[in-house]
């Protein structure tokens, strides 16, 4: 759902248990952008989600709390998130299967867009100084959560800014500046559009995203 009141925005695991927060400090009654890339880095870490994006029973530190959780539905495995009494209207939360591989496969694409304009620059990770994200994933996702899950390359979360929405502060911005207006003008003349339908490496840096990294960096 998208982020209003109800939406759950964000987990994490305490003394083993999951937890979430709701926007509007209500019961939940789904869960939003931000929530869906927290909960998928917080099951990664645990094990619950393996890195090809399979919901299993783990083993070790997370065991019983949250395979619990975990669901086997025909021999799929969803993970319950909240359960019919937890939620806003009386009908259990879960993140599926399918919810994961939805998310493989949106994560796949921007992660390879990112890596094809960094093989068109000529530049490594390493050589990243700064991140910004925009619009309204990017204003509320957790960083280290966005890295986890493969979403952004591996780089550290201290160096990832939010802009919040940054195309409308930009059309403010040289709306009412000459200069910003000017200096939206310059970059109009270096701004190199790159058209990743015609590029064969950004299909083989798609498949190489569609897995999670396998290492709990963090």
């Amino acid at each position: 759902m998208i982020a209003k009141t109800g939406a759950i925005e964000g987990f994490g695991i305490d003394a083993g248990l999951l937890r979430y927060n709701i926007i509007g400090n209500v019961k939940p009654k789904g869960i939003c952008g931000s929530g869906l890339v927290d909960l998928v880095a917080v099951l990664l870490r645990s094990g619950i989600i393996d890195h090809e994006g399979l919901i299993q029973h783990a083993q070790g530190e997370f065991g019983d709390a949250l395979n619990e959780r975990v669901i086997d539905n025909s021999g799929v495995c969803n993970f319950l998130i909240a359960s019919e009494k937890e939620s806003y209207d009386q009908m259990p939360i879960y993140l599926t299967q399918k919810d994961v591989r939805e998310l493989q496969l949106s994560k796949g694409a921007v992660a390879a867009r990112i890596r094809t304009l960094m093989h068109e620059m000529g530049v490594g990770v390493g050589d990243i100084t700064r991140v910004c994200l925009a619009g309204a994933l990017g204003n509320y996702v957790n960083p280290y959560s966005a890295v986890r899950i493969g979403l952004i390359p591996m780089v550290s979360p201290n160096i990832i800014t939010s802009l919040g929405n940054a195309a409308t502060t930009g059309a403010s911005m040289v709306l009412l500046s000459k200069d910003y207006w000017q200096t939206a003008n310059d970059l109009v003349e270096f701004i190199e559009h790159v058209e990743l339908s015609s590029r064969l490496d950004f299909n083989g840096y798609f498949i190489e995203h569609m897995d999670f990294p396998q290492e709990n960096v963090w």
